[in-house]
């Protein structure tokens, strides 16, 4: 069964990835690796399994890692760290954490959710506190949060990245796990008492008000969803 393109029957659940890509496909720093080009070989910069996890370059097509020591200066408190390919040098956050020019990003392991100049650190902005407590898409012109952990808070909320000032987009009670967002609206997971996975979108155009389920997903599956720059996925195997 299907719906929306996305395949719903499972027997086995999909391996959990080793690698976490740290950013899009790009350019690797000169002294350590050579420039990617638009077409052919590049380089990844990863995070591999591991204590400590290592966190280097991986090189397509030929699947080879360098470990880069250089990313540990730029590491947060907590292990976070990520490439700024618009920059080129790795910060403390999460990929999706970054604007998409590379400028800014939304440092990892701060009490409440700020925007730092990427060049130098710089604090730019902190935003008021409120029940978001996670951002998990920067996007050109907004900042999209949602609470995450213990006693989730039901919502999704987006941040001026300019002036700071927080707006309510979902306001039904329903719990989504917010994974994905553009212009248009927001894409996440909802999980029943009986284990019953459902993909929801929130659509900004209609009165920001949360639809019926897009997909029933089987609660064998693995529902995985790419970074922000990557369509969503629903990573599964028959």
């Amino acid at each position: 069964m299907a719906y929306d393109g996305v395949s719903t029957s499972v027997r086995q659940p999909l391996t959990i990835c080793a690698i976490l890509i740290l950013v899009a496909c790009g350019s690797a720093p000169a002294a350590s690796a050579p420039s990617a080009t638009g077409v052919g070989p590049c380089q990844l910069p990863v995070e591999i399994s591991g204590s400590p996890p290592p966190v280097g370059w991986l090189s397509l097509p030929s699947g080879q890692f360098s470990p880069d020591s250089s990313a540990k200066a730029g590491m947060s408190q907590s292990g976070y760290v990520a490439w700024d390919s618009g920059l080129g040098k790795w910060l403390p956050t999460q990929p999706w954490m970054i604007s998409p020019d590379g400028a800014y990003y939304i440092p990892q392991d701060t009490a409440n959710i700020q925007v730092d100049d990427a060049r130098t650190g710089t604090v730019l902005r902190t935003v008021p506190p409120g029940d978001y407590n996670f951002v998990f898409a920067y996007t050109a012109s907004a900042i999209y949060a949602e609470h995450t952990g213990m006693n989730s808070i039901p919502g999704l909320w987006r941040i001026d990245p300019t002036t700071g000032s927080v707006t309510q987009l979902q306001t039904s009670s329903d719990s989504v796990d917010w994974a994905l967002v553009d212009v248009n609206g927001a894409w996440g997971t909802h999980t029943t008492a009986d284990n019953v996975t459902t993909i929801k979108r929130l659509d900004f155009s209609r009165g920001m008000k949360l639809p019926g389920v897009i997909a029933i997903l089987d609660g064998n599956a693995i529902v995985k969803y790419c970074t922000p720059w990557v369509r969503l996925s629903v990573v599964m195997v028959s």
